[in-house]
């Protein structure tokens, strides 16, 4: 029975995860594709690690 019950949650987990990695993978695209203007004029604040 905890066999199942774990082996039930870990399958959430690793789909709950899976969506939140897609998530994050689809922002940083947007972000790359969009031209957005520094903050503040400071490279430290670029998300997309260009300097």
């Amino acid at each position: 029975m905890s066999e199942r019950v774990c082996a039930d949650w870990h399958a959430r987990f690793r789909h709950d995860l899976l969506l939140a990695f897609d998530g994050h993978v689809a922002e940083n695209v947007f972000r790359r594709k969009a031209d957005f203007p520094d903050a503040d004029g400071s490279p430290s604040m670029r998300r997309d690690g260009r300097r």
